[in-house]
Parts: structure tokens; C-alpha cells; sequence
């Protein structure tokens, strides 16, 4: 299956194509918070680079949040038209994560490269700036991942009891890793998802339409009328 994986959720583009779980081409933005500029050029060198056109995409694989809300927005906007564009044409099979879980699957990824399985807690933590920090648990069970909690708003105090070693969240060990882009990741979470032979245990309804394309969001965005300078 040709693989397209997406995320904008963390500031940047990052693109990977994939055929199953072997990436073939890798893009990523070097300008923070460009997405909207940046998201179909760079879409359109990686399907160059690996002589591919949209309807050649058996699989769309993107992060839906959470994340800055307008790369979030401009994440699913995009996906959802071209899940619909090419859901006239073809049967297309589009998955979508949250950042969490692609982290989640990136560290069992990692982990595997020294061991033959893995059997762990990981606490997933995502700076959002404003003085405030996402976290949600994760058990690492190779080859999956399963949710333990709901995404949530994790108190500063907290997240310093596990840098001290107090890891109170999970069962120990409990691992703490911090939500970056990762593509490739998410092209391998989508192929052992859909093929059911890793990634996510519950895979909720994936895959699913252009229309059920839907973000998350933990916060509210931060907008409102503009403040009157005082002269």
C-alpha cells in the first residue's frame, strides 16, 4: 500500500511517503509556523521525488491535533480535500492519530531497535506554551499502543515529580517523552494499524471518510477582539 502521512500540528511541515512500512521520501519545512504556505509545495517535491501523482495514494495517514490551532486547522482542511478529491476516484483508506499517539509509537519504534519486545508505561507530554503542558498515558506493548487516559492538562508540578524519579502517573517504569514532528512514524502507525499487525490496539473507526476528518482540540483557541491601545 503507498502510504501519504502528514502532520502539521507542531509547528512545521513534515511529509513522509511510504510504501507498507518502508518510507521512501521524507519532506519537512525549516520555517515555524508556515504550514499554510508551505504544506502543498512540499507535498508536491515528495510526490515528485518518488514518482508519484495523488491517485497513486492508497492511504492518508495525518495527525489531527493536538497542537497550535492554526496548524491543526490547516492539517485537516488540507486532508480533507484530498480525501475527498480522490474518495470520487478510488477507495482510499485515511487514518488519522493524535500527536500523542504518534510519539507514543515512535518511542516503542526506538525502543525496539535494542529488544526484541517491550512491556512499558510511557507518559506522553506536549508543551503547549502559556505555561501550560498536554499529557496522556500510554502502555507500550509491542507491537502496540494503547491509550491508558484521556489527553489532559498536566500541572508544572507534576511533570517535576517524574523528572526527580517520582513516576506517580503510570505503573513503573514510567517513561516521559516529549511530542515532536515524526512523520515516518505515522506512516508506519498507519500500515501496521490498517494491516492490523501493530500500532494502535483500539482503532476506534479508522479508517474513516473525508467528512469524519475531525480535530482535537483540548484548549479553546485563544482569540477574541482585539484589546484598545490606550494613547
Amino acid at each position: 500500500m503507498r502510504i501519504l502521512a502528514f502532520d502539521t500540528c507542531c509547528g512545521i511541515v513534515d511529509i513522509a511517503l511510504a510504501v507498507d512500512a518502508d518510507v521512501l521520501c521524507i519532506k519537512q519545512s525549516s520555517n515555524l509556523n508556515n504550514q499554510a504556505e508551505e504544506l502543498f509545495l512540499l507535498l508536491e517535491e515528495a510526490l515528485q521525488i518518488a514518482g508519484w501523482c495523488y491517485m497513486d495514494i492508497d492511504v492518508l495517514a495525518i495527525t489531527v491535533g493536538p497542537g497550535s490551532f492554526t496548524g491543526v486547522r490547516i492539517g485537516v482542511a488540507a486532508a480533507q480535500g484530498i480525501a475527498l478529491i480522490l474518495e470520487m476516484h478510488k477507495k482510499i483508506s485515511v487514518l488519522t492519530f493524535s500527536t500523542m499517539e504518534v510519539a507514543a509509537f515512535s518511542v516503542l519504534e526506538m525502543s525496539l531497535s535494542g529488544a526484541d519486545s517491550l512491556k512499558l508505561d510511557a507518559l506522553i507530554i506536549q508543551d503547549m506554551g502559556k505555561k501550560q503542558i498536554y499529557g496522556q498515558d500510554f502502555k507500550l506493548d509491542s507491537p502496540y499502543i494503547d491509550a491508558l487516559s484521556d489527553i489532559r492538562i498536566v500541572e508544572t508540578p507534576l511533570i517535576q515529580r517524574l523528572n526527580s524519579g517520582e513516576g506517580e502517573i503510570s505503573k513503573e517504569p514510567c517513561l516521559q517523552v516529549t511530542v515532536k514532528p515524526d512523520a515516518p512514524s505515522l506512516a508506519r502507525l498507519a500500515y501496521y494499524t490498517l494491516s492490523e499487525t501493530g500500532g494502535l490496539l483500539n482503532k476506534r473507526d479508522m479508517p474513516v471518510s473525508a467528512s469524519d476528518i475531525i480535530p482535537i482540540y483540548v484548549r479553546a483557541p485563544a482569540i477574541g477582539p482585539r484589546k484598545k491601545k490606550s494613547i
